[in-house]
């Protein structure tokens, strides 16, 4: 096995140019990255139009339904809420509480 690095600085462009310099110069059957959003939306995106199976590190939503060839290995804020309302509601019998939450991106 080979590895190819190709650090993207968390630039949807570069993250773009990457998916493809991967693919047609160093011949990778698959990528594993693209962390930011706008990052991994470009490369997803890019990985789609070529047929490459893509794995991004990305929490965000849809992501996944950008193409067939992306996958996503973390649990997204959505997945995240869902499973703690349940947990909380199934297992401790709460019916009433709140969520606090940031109110940005980085959170």
């Amino acid at each position: 096995f080979q590895l190819a690095i190709i650090d993207t600085q968390g630039n949807p462009d570069k993250a773009r140019r990457g998916v493809e310099r991967l693919v047609r110069e160093d011949n990778v059957v698959a990528i594993l990255g693209a962390l930011s959003s706008r990052e991994a939306e470009s490369a997803s995106i890019k990985a789609g139009d070529l047929g490459v199976p893509l794995i991004t590190l990305s929490q965000r939503s849809g992501i996944t339904e950008l193409s067939p060839y992306v996958y996503r290995n973390a649990l997204t804020p959505e997945m995240q809420i869902h499973h703690l309302v349940r947990t909380a509601m199934s297992q401790y019998g709460m019916k009433k509480f709140a969520i606090l939450y940031p109110n940005d991106p980085y959170g």
